[in-house]
């Protein structure tokens, strides 16, 4: 598995409170940074933990999916795509808050990636909390049994705190049984 799900739980705790908390408090704060007023900034950090959240969320299933023996395994190539998209339609949705009518972005383009935004959740929030349970368990598993893994996601960056220690022993287990 790769170096970032290699990462003790309080490496990613710190670096997504950090842009969480950095959003909070200049929005609240209207602390300017630059050129960039506070709602610009406040936007810019916001987005920065969100990149690195779904990037995360994408090489967390991108790996489980390459796991051997995963008793539920999906489409790596849809997720990646549906992730990818899913940023996309973050950012496209914070410009449309900043920029209003001046957003660059044509509607048709935005209303695609926010539709596919909403997919793309549901893809990834239905897959990866299902197959990290899925290879714990030995066996494929209902989305119902997974539902502690996705609310331990949704919560983030506080559920981070309880999953990464889970998905440092996949990644040493993993480790394992190649290196056998």
């Amino acid at each position: 598995m790769n170096s970032i799900l290699k990462m003790k739980h309080w490496q990613m705790f710190i670096i997504l409170s950090i842009c969480l908390i950095l959003s909070i408090v200049i929005g609240y704060a209207e602390i300017s940074i630059g050129n960039l007023d506070w709602i610009k900034s406040a936007t810019v950090f916001r987005e920065i933990g969100m990149i690195i959240y779904l990037s995360w969320l994408l090489v967390l299933g991108v790996s489980l999916n390459k796991v051997q023996g995963n008793p539920h395994s999906f489409k790596g190539g849809l997720l990646v795509f549906l992730g990818i998209a899913t940023i996309l339609g973050y950012t496209d949705l914070n410009l449309g808050a900043l920029l209003g009518d001046r957003n660059p972005i044509p509607v048709v383009v935005s209303m695609l990636l926010n539709l596919l935004t909403f997919i793309g959740i549901v893809y990834i929030f239905g897959n990866v909390p299902r197959s990290m349970k899925s290879i714990e368990v030995g066996e494929k598993v209902k989305f119902t049994d997974s539902i502690t893994e996705l609310l331990l996601l949704i919560f983030f960056p506080i559920g981070i705190w309880w999953l990464q220690p889970r998905i440092n022993r996949l990644a040493q287990v993993e480790e394992e049984m190649v290196n056998v």
